[in-house]
């Protein structure tokens, strides 16, 4: 029940949210899988009159560069993402180069991501 099923769009974020809010017992943090579902998510806090992170703390997947200037500030989990796009092009090229490299299995890459912790996820108050 405290899982919101959606695409990755803010309409999409905003039905989600709407339903973890009308739950009899609802969560005091909800966790955006990225920031257009997130501005969905803040949109039904908004409409619920419910205010983050008093009512409900907030965080989100993906950085962007509003998450600054938003009211309040968002906490957000941000991908390296010019480091993504370097290891993706690397290892292309390391396949396209040598024949016998395009047989080798699939090499599963990790890269560290950084929460930005921001006025968004501090604790809820009590209810």
């Amino acid at each position: 029940a405290l899982v919101g099923s959606a695409h990755f769009g803010a309409d999409d974020g905003y039905q989600a949210a709407n339903k973890l809010l009308s739950l009899k017992d609802r969560p005091t943090a909800i966790f955006a899988c990225n920031n257009l579902s997130g501005l969905g998510l803040m949109r039904a806090l908004h409409d619920a009159g419910l205010r983050c992170p008093d009512d409900v703390a907030v965080a989100c997947f993906d950085d962007f560069d509003w998450a600054e200037v938003f009211h309040p500030r968002l906490t957000t989990v941000a991908q390296p993402t010019q480091a993504i796009g370097i290891q993706a092009m690397m290892m292309l090229l390391e396949r396209m180069r040598d024949d016998t490299a395009r047989a080798l299995p699939p090499r599963l890459v990790r890269l560290k991501a950084h929460l930005n912790v921001r006025d968004s996820s501090r604790l809820p108050a009590r209810r």
